[in-house]
């Protein structure tokens, strides 16, 4: 893979309904050495999830009957699979053909460690300082985050709600949050609501944690707002595929380190 050595596991399942961009993303990802799956829909993409374990999963996020949400749920919610990387890509502009891919990355309460530390250090600025905010109002969980993260070289602050968090944001954009969706005051749903609403927040990636299971009301109520923007918007299917190859690499790279 000329520069880029091949992880051990090197599987790609792609879920999406439209059969021209599989078509494209198995060439792209065949070239590229990977082994390509590929499933249409929310049913199928679960059960070759379970299947094969791939390394990364790639989800279109917008198929139609909200089958891309379903999918989401299930992978995130699925104690085989919820720790496997997971790109989700969308087109958010259908007269423009405008796309966006990111992440989304969810964890509930109490929080394993070890799939923590190994998530964050997939988001880490390998030479940079790397910036945490936690937004949490329970003391006991945060100073449990703080024991697992700070020896990993992360720089923690901390907000006791949404409301705090924007202000303290306003004054220092953090590299990632990690975020309690029941907080008072300003809980998760509407902090990530205010904060995806500025342009130069939106990239922020932001990893929820929560005590309670969310349902799919929730995660229909959060919507795109848990996709974390990695690399802007585009408005070539080509440009689109090329970096989302290129974060594939750099995650099962980062997770071959780590492991």
């Amino acid at each position: 893979m000329n520069i880029f050595e091949a992880p051990e596991n090197s599987t790609v399942l792609v879920i999406a309904e439209n059969p021209y961009l599989q078509d494209m993303m198995m060439w792209r990802l065949e070239k590229e050495e990977f082994t390509f799956f590929a499933a249409y829909n929310s049913i199928d993409g679960l059960e070759r999830a379970k299947a094969m374990n791939p390394g990364v999963i790639v989800l279109d996020i917008n198929m139609s009957k909200n089958d891309g949400w379903d999918a989401l749920i299930s992978l995130k919610t699925h104690p085989q699979l919820s720790g496997i990387p997971l790109i989700l890509f969308s087109m958010i502009d259908d007269n423009n053909q405008q796309y966006i891919f990111g992440t989304a990355e969810y964890f509930e309460k109490p929080v394993d460690r070890r799939r923590i530390i190994s998530v964050l250090k997939n988001y880490s600025n390998e030479g940079n300082d790397n910036n945490v905010l936690i937004i949490e109002d329970d003391p006991d969980q945060i100073e449990l985050l703080k024991h697992s993260l700070k020896p990993n070289g992360f720089i923690l602050e901390e907000a006791e709600n949404g409301e705090k968090a924007l202000e303290q944001i306003s004054k220092k954009k953090p590299d990632l949050i990690l975020l309690d969706l029941m907080m008072p005051v300003m809980d998760g749903f509407e902090f990530l609501e205010r904060l995806r609403s500025k342009t130069e927040w939106e990239s922020i990636p932001v990893i929820l944690i929560s005590a309670k299971k969310l349902s799919t009301d929730d995660y229909y109520r959060l919507n795109n707002n848990i996709i974390n923007i990695l690399e802007g918007r585009f408005k070539k299917r080509d440009d689109l595929i090329g970096n989302i190859i290129g974060y594939i690499k750099e995650t099962l790279f980062k997770t071959k380190l780590t492991r």
